[in-house]
């Protein structure tokens, strides 16, 4: 499949539809009594200069296939937040695709680390940022659904 990346802010529409997607399957997998949902000023912070959302899409598709947040935590640090990808378009490297793109981009803001939190019931999450060298870290937030916190350095990407 050939992907498009669109990086857009936290108001576009999209990005409200593709959260929502996100939490309700994040809360079908985990087992939750009731979907998490989304906050309005969650979204405006996914929006530049301190932020961003990128969307995964195909050529041909008008709705995204995937998305991903970037939210500031400090000047040099930022988060991945939301990461998602349909289930239709799984194994056909969108996930990395995706996570390739938020980290490119995460960069072009300034950032010099990306961190993220995660559950360990999202096994396939957990191996794609691995893969894609991020390592783990110390907890940095309180969020009562992460099991494992994780930090990927890029400022020795900076020349690549």
């Amino acid at each position: 499949m050939e992907w498009c990346i669109d990086v857009v802010g936290g108001t576009d529409p999209r990005v409200r539809r593709t959260v929502a997607i996100y939490l309700d399957e994040v809360s079908q997998r985990l087992g939750l009594a009731e979907a998490v949902h989304v906050e309005p000023d969650e979204l405006a912070e996914f929006t530049p200069p301190h932020g961003a959302f990128v969307l995964l899409r195909t050529r041909d598709d008008v709705h995204p296939r995937g998305g991903a947040g970037i939210r500031r935590l400090d000047e040099s640090r930022a988060e991945l937040k939301r990461l998602w990808i349909d289930p239709m378009v799984r194994g056909h490297g969108a996930g990395r695709t995706l996570l390739d793109a938020a980290v490119g981009e995460a960069r072009a803001l300034g950032f010099r680390a990306l961190y993220l939190d995660s559950h360990f019931a999202l096994t396939e999450a957990r191996q794609l940022y691995l893969s894609a060298g991020f390592e783990d870290a110390e907890r940095y937030n309180d969020n009562p659904h992460a099991q494992y916190w994780m930090v990927k350095p890029l400022h020795d990407e900076l020349s690549a």
